[in-house]
């Protein structure tokens, strides 16, 4: 299948990333297609070179894990999230997915010191 990009809420501990996505959702279904996720975070910004040559964020290819309501994992991941989105109190856990993703490489981009500029961080 094609690839498709979503933007999504995320809440982060230390370096993982969690997601809150719809049990069956195409998001799920990609990931297991293609085990491997790049995503990236950064600030809202407008798409005008002016505010562009500010940009600073992360790209980051990483390691996916999918929790469902019935795994042991999926309490504490839905907690992270709900830490920094309280509304999810009034999810039906057992609709959601968490999907966790641990970054195997980032790239730390400032188009500040150029424009284009990425630097690579690895993990074992």
């Amino acid at each position: 299948s094609e690839h498709d990009a979503t933007a999504l809420e995320y809440a982060s501990n230390n370096l993982d990333v969690y997601v809150s996505v719809r049990v069956g959702s195409r998001t799920i279904g990609n990931i297991q297609e293609n085990p491997t996720v790049f995503y990236e975070i950064h600030e809202d910004i407008t798409i005008e070179n002016e505010h562009l040559s500010r940009l600073e964020a992360i790209q980051v290819i990483a390691t996916p894990f999918i929790y469902t309501f019935d795994q042991l994992e999926y309490e504490g991941a839905f907690n992270i999230l709900l830490s920094k989105f309280p509304i999810f109190k009034k999810l039906n856990k057992k609709k959601r997915a968490i999907l966790h993703f641990t970054p195997k490489k980032i790239w730390y981009l400032n188009y500040q010191k150029k424009f284009f500029s990425r630097d690579l961080i690895e993990f074992p």
